[in-house]
């Protein structure tokens, strides 16, 4: 990509849309611009795309002719469903919409904590999208039968970013109940016990891929600009402070969080510690 030029980097949180401009070269910040989310737990997920485009617009994105890279971070969790459109069937529920908790006790009860440890790194909670597929399908089944697709936020924005790809990477596909981040392997038979379906997942990308080019809708001055990986939120937070094993980081916002980075997955079987993949591959 080489070393001139200024990269856009993309945070997607529970409230608001913000948007930076970076110079590769010095790391200077050049302009940045935000944008409010809609309050609640469950959004239109046409509302991310409206904040964004209005931070991109803040920050005077759009008319900059020196952009070689895009980069989405976005909070972790949740549930964005399309059907074969590519159109959102329901609103996306939030990770803070707890609605699918009896789907999540469900699922404990029937393989364990430690099971689900063992198959996924972490326990169902309402957060994750595994029990809110379930939820879907129990409570509004043919809302469900019409789900092409299924993924998270950062997925939707980069969709939109690249006028179509469908793709995440390993630190939001460890957070939604069917993806294994040791073996790198969907669990398909999660999603059929619990969903009835497998529907189309992003593909997980490596972090040092691209998810395609940036479409001239966003950049029309930068043509050649790139869309990375991305990563979730905490992931996308690790990674900037770029921690070391024996690192602790406590993060308090919207949420709060407590992680720590290890060279090797350490399963706890008690599911209070969820196993995420990081941003670093």
């Amino acid at each position: 990509m080489g070393t001139a030029g200024t990269v856009i980097g993309i945070d997607s949180s529970t409230q608001s849309c913000k948007v930076l401009a970076v110079d590769v070269e010095t790391g200077k910040i050049t302009a940045r611009g935000s944008a409010p989310h809609p309050d609640g737990t469950a959004v239109d997920p046409q509302a991310w795309i409206d904040a964004l485009n209005i931070a991109w617009d803040a920050a005077g994105i759009r008319s900059r002719s020196d952009v070689v890279g895009v980069g989405v971070s976005a909070q972790q969790h949740g549930m964005v469903a399309l059907d074969a459109q590519g159109k959102p069937v329901c609103e996306a529920l939030l990770w803070n919409d707890v609605r699918s908790a009896p789907q999540a006790q469900a699922m404990v009860d029937q393989r364990g904590v430690p099971g689900w440890v063992e198959a996924v790194g972490t326990a169902p909670v309402s957060s994750i999208t595994l029990p809110k597929l379930a939820w879907l399908r129990q409570t509004a089944p043919d809302t469900a039968k019409r789900v092409a697709s299924v993924g998270l936020r950062h997925d939707w924005l980069v969709r939109h970013l690249t006028g179509g790809a469908w793709v995440t990477d390993r630190s939001d596909a460890s957070g939604t109940g069917w993806f294994d981040p040791v073996s790198n392997t969907v669990r398909s038979d999660l999603l059929v016990d619990w969903f009835g379906a497998e529907p189309q997942l992003p593909q997980v990308l490596a972090p040092d891929a691209t998810s395609g080019s940036v479409t001239g809708d966003w950049l029309p001055k930068s043509p050649q600009a790139v869309v990375s990986a991305g990563c979730g939120d905490n992931a996308g937070a690790a990674l900037g402070l770029w921690i070391q094993p024996g690192d602790v980081v406590v993060s308090v916002g919207t949420s709060g969080t407590v992680f720590a980075r290890s060279e090797q997955p350490t399963p706890d079987p008690s599911g209070v510690t969820s196993g995420f993949a990081d941003a670093t591959g």
